[in-house]
């Protein structure tokens, strides 16, 4: 979407120590708006940008701005301002080019006396982190209208969005905008993907939509397109929550441990993997800060708007760098990759400094700890047998009315790949009942001709380990009468040497090269009525291999591409098998100091190392073993930091003993006002490393910050993160093991 600049509002600060000032613009962009820009006039406190999260490292630390404008009558009502789209009006804070903040007019918070004098009104501006509260992860994953590059013979012209979403990709027939210019799609072709978030680049031949003469031109198109049911990168889960600010933004990321098997050179977040199953609740994924907020939590990162950049910041690793200078990848608007960074905004805080207290500043003491323990229940993700309850549909391949139903049918998403059967038609159909209105059923179907009867229709791979256990359940029938002996399932595992299958003939149930999983028909039962199989709980898993469940086609005669067996009711069950138990429920992290404390820390955690792939919440590598296609993904293990190879740690094991790193003694407080917002031309944020005068061995950094930029003074609270003398923690580290009860 395009935003034009119509009001700016331009002050100077107080000087500072050295006589200095700086020149800050505050602009409102709205959008769609072509008009010429306004010159406006701000109260005595022009923009104070505010964080009220009083925590240094609290996973989300959104900011605003509160604003007060000056309205001589009525030439400036609040009226100007509304809009009813929540990102109608979008705020731009600047210090003379450098964008210092960046969000959006909060449509709900003016105020404006009614007077028809001199007045202010105050309006308030966030940077779209609390939005995300709005926005459900599955939405944003299926995004499909970002920012594109537009360039001519290689030169960037102008920046455009699509003015007609029709689709997904780009294609023939799409109507896009192009400074004010309406075009046609002629063609499109997709010529590259990058790997991590989803990165397009097209050639796409326009033409005008009058019949102009045609033009090829090459187009970046960033999506925010992520399959919630696949293993997904961190950056990229990151990248689609964050897109949904609609604020393109350079994002750093000061996070340096690693993965003891990952490059040190490339950001964790971007060699990690992560099943976004664990983001469901209920039926529905979860908002997107949610999502965010949890992975910002099993790193123990803190992530927030400073100086017009997202930033993602590890504070407890700070004291692993001298001088704070902590190490950064820095991603661009498109997440790509565009080189490092060195933290450098360390302040010197104190009389004969560029920024001093003000009177009344008071110090505090946060006590330590004598534990810290991190609870991580193993649970099945809902969905290890892809798609098992039928809600993720492709394309629409047809629709059409039965009595007073409507019947849709549907690509079968997780069940069309190519298998023993290419012949066989598969869909999902949906029955819509129009009385009631409805829907009354939704089932897997399966016609057509037929190589294998009882491996027609195969799921996705599932990753299994020796020694746990599966169990598969589902409802089928037929759509036409019959009375057959048996219908045979398939459950296949295979490691690309050996394969074996569930078995239960002439025997108990168990793996063996014989074929097939049989359920005999009660006597005299039809089969187009509905049955259930159920395998019950399997015998061990005889060794790694990807486990395909098949779905038969067992009418008769199966030449006849009118008759249909139905599948519905799907449940899969995976039971790991750690440390020779099955009743193993979680694992649990503790560090313990031997003092004469009694505070502690005791929380559940949602992301670990396990030592199974079936676990939620469980973190993987890009890498597989064995590197073939029957190859189960490698989980993470052991972590380090790349200036201490030695240390290697579980992720869980990591965190607790970085928190009593930092809670193991009493930590001061501090909580005042300031003077004198920059030091070597850096600006205080929350991104400021703070050293006090009265104690030159401590490093400090803000929980509550608020910045007025026209007094050029700021106030808040400053944690203690670490004295560079500490000693390394002297802790007793235990991972004990959860039980089930029954």
């Amino acid at each position: 979407m395009a935003y034009g600049l119509k009001y700016q509002n331009e002050f100077n600060s107080r000087s500072d120590s050295t006589g200095l000032q700086h020149t800050y613009y505050l602009q409102f962009w709205f959008k769609d708006y072509t008009g010429p820009a306004a010159s406006i006039f701000g109260g005595e406190t022009s923009v104070i940008q505010r964080c009220t999260v009083d925590d240094p490292t609290a996973p989300i630390k959104g900011q605003s701005l509160d604003i007060t404008l000056i309205n001589d009558g009525n030439s400036l009502p609040i009226t100007a301002f509304q809009s009813e789209d929540d990102d109608g009006v979008q705020v731009r804070f600047l210090e003379g080019t450098n964008l210092k903040f960046i969000g959006y007019l909060v449509q709900d918070d003016f105020y404006e006396t009614q007077v028809d004098y001199t007045h202010t009104i105050t309006l308030s501006a966030n940077d779209g982190l609390g939005l995300l509260k709005g926005v459900i992860l599955s939405d944003a994953a299926v995004r499909r209208a970002f920012n594109m590059s537009f360039r001519t013979n290689g030169v960037d012209t102008v920046v455009y969005m699509w003015a007609e979403d029709t689709a997904f990709y780009p294609q023939a027939g799409n109507i896009i905008e192009i400074l004010g210019n309406t075009y046609t799609i002629a063609t499109a072709v997709n010529e590259t993907t990058v790997i991590g978030i989803a990165t397009y680049n097209w050639t796409i031949t326009l033409t005008t939509s009058t019949g102009g003469i045609a033009q090829t031109v090459d187009i970046i198109y960033l999506t925010g397109e992520i399959n919630l049911l696949l293993r997904n990168s961190l950056l990229s889960i990151v990248a689609v929550c964050l897109g949904q600010t609609d604020l393109s933004l350079i994002t750093n990321i000061f996070l340096n441990h690693c993965e003891y098997r990952q490059d040190p050179l490339v950001s964790t977040f971007e060699q990690t993997l992560l099943d976004c199953q664990m983001f469901i609740s209920g039926e529905t994924y979860e908002n997107c800060y949610s999502v965010l907020e949890k992975i910002m939590t099993g790193y123990k990162c803190s992530i927030s708007q400073s100086n017009g950049q997202w930033n993602i910041v590890h504070w407890p690793e700070f004291r692993r760098w001298a001088g704070n200078a902590v190490p950064g990848f820095v991603y661009d608007e498109t997440w790509s990759a565009i080189g490092t960074t060195l933290f450098n905004n360390t302040f010197n805080i104190g009389p004969g400094n560029p920024t001093t207290w003000l009177a009344g500043l008071q110090e505090g003491a946060l006590r330590g700890w004598k534990f810290s323990r991190k609870v991580f229940d193993f649970k099945q993700p809902k969905y290890l047998l892809k798609n098992q309850d039928l809600m993720q549909v492709g394309e629409l391949y047809r629709t059409y009315t039965s009595g007073t139903d409507t019947i849709s049918e549907y690509r079968a998403l997780f069940w069309d790949k190519i298998g023993a059967a290419p012949n066989v038609e598969r869909f999902i159909r949906v029955v819509y009942d129009n009385i009631l209105q409805r829907e009354s059923d939704r089932y897997l179907v399966l016609r057509g001709d037929t190589f294998d009867s009882a491996r027609c229709l195969p799921s996705e791979f599932i990753d299994c380990q020796a020694n746990d256990r599966i169990r598969f359940s589902c409802t089928f029938r037929t759509n036409v009468s019959g009375i057959p002996g048996a219908v045979t399932f398939a459950l296949q595992l295979a490691d690309g040497i050996t394969t074996r299958y569930l078995y239960n003939g002439n025997a108990p149930i168990r793996w063996s090269s014989s074929f097939g999983f049989s359920y005999t028909y009660p006597a005299g039962e039809n089969s187009n009525i509905w049955h259930d199989i159920d395998t019950e709980l399997s015998p061990p898993i005889p060794y790694n291999g990807l486990l395909t469940v098949y779905l038969p086609q067992f009418t008769d005669p199966p030449q006849n591409s009118g008759r249909e067996c139905h599948f519905k009711n799907m449940q899969f069950e995976y039971v790991p098998y750690v440390n020779d138990q099955t009743k193993i429920i979680g694992q649990i992290h503790k560090q313990i100091q031997q003092v004469n404390k009694k505070n502690n820390n005791d929380v559940d955690i949602l992301i670990d190392d396990t030592l199974r792939n079936s676990i939620q919440g469980t973190l993987f590598l890009t890498t597989k073993t064995p590197a073939t296609a029957y190859g189960l993904q490698d989980r993470t293990a052991f972590w380090r930091y790349p200036n201490a190879p030695s240390g290697d740690r579980r992720l869980g094991e990591l965190n607790t003993y970085e928190e009593m790193q930092y809670k193991r003694v009493t930590r001061s407080k501090m909580e005042g006002s300031f003077a004198g917002n920059y030091q070597a031309g850096i600006p205080v944020s929350l991104l400021t490393m703070a050293i006090m005068s009265q104690y030159p061995n401590k490093n400090y950094t803000f929980g509550l910050l608020t910045i007025d930029y026209k007094r050029n003074q700021f106030s808040g609270t400053l944690f203690e993160l670490y004295d560079v003398t500490d000693a390394e923690l002297v802790a007793d580290y235990t991972l004990t093991y959860k039980y089930a009860t029954q």
